[in-house]
């Protein structure tokens, strides 16, 4: 890459996105070790750890797919550039440590699809990664078609998570929001519970009707999502 071509970047912010990015630029030709210039004068001690971790990964996550990367002219690109500041920024301040795999998951992926016209699905993933909470992503990979929970090359666990009524609520709500679950009616539960109603005292006259039953089911969208933070994208 011209040098001047890395100045102009650099010059655009002053924030440590555009830093980091300068060095991530030198990463994808070779797969060297991650720059880390100048970290030091922007962050304590913690943020500075979270960016090691996550440059740690990143590197990883590039070695793998070290076939897909385009030519550095498309990784310059604004809108890769906007994806990957959003990115360092959020890993500067945040303090979900365990958010650092999906981060570098979809920082590669974002990467890999930078040939593309349009990088919207991308940008919108980064930014529903950074507002969802842990234990939402958790259940909503829970969610996930038995095919797609265990992908060869799925480096972090995340099957652990609260059962509480209150979480697993409050994640239906926001999940279903983003589109990345719906909610399907249960016509065999309904029956079922219209059946058991019908055979019981409850069934005389006067008793309530039986309220229809619901569940939520993972979308299309939402498994692009867990894909995304989750899995390299293989190259069309």
């Amino acid at each position: 890459m011209k040098d001047t071509t890395k100045k102009k970047i650099i010059e655009e912010t002053n924030d440590i996105g555009t830093a980091s990015f300068d060095g991530i630029l030198s990463i994808i030709p070779v797969i060297g070790s991650p720059v880390q210039t100048a970290l030091s004068s922007y962050f304590n001690n913690r943020r500075l750890r979270n960016i090691e971790k996550f440059n740690a990964k990143l590197e990883a996550d590039l070695l793998a797919v070290k076939s897909q990367i385009p030519d550095i002219k498309y990784i310059e690109r604004d809108e890769v550039i906007d994806i990957v500041e959003t990115v360092y920024d959020e890993i500067a301040t945040s303090k979900a440590r365990e958010k650092l795999s999906y981060y570098s998951k979809a920082l590669t992926n974002s990467f890999i699809n930078s040939e593309k016209s349009s990088l919207q699905q991308e940008r919108f993933f980064t930014e529903a990664l950074i507002a969802i909470p842990t234990p939402y992503i958790s259940i909503l990979s829970s969610l996930l078609p038995f095919d797609e929970r265990n992908a060869t090359n799925e480096q972090d666990t995340d099957n652990k998570f609260s059962n509480s009524i209150d979480i697993i609520r409050g994640s239906n709500s926001f999940l279903e929001g983003y589109g990345f679950i719906e909610q399907k009616y249960d016509k065999a539960r309904t029956k079922a519970n219209m059946h058991l109603q019908a055979y019981s005292i409850l069934g005389s006259a006067g008793a309530p009707l039986v309220e229809p039953s619901y569940y939520f089911r993972i979308t299309s969208l939402g498994i692009d999502f867990m894909r995304f933070i989750k899995k390299y994208k293989n190259k069309d």
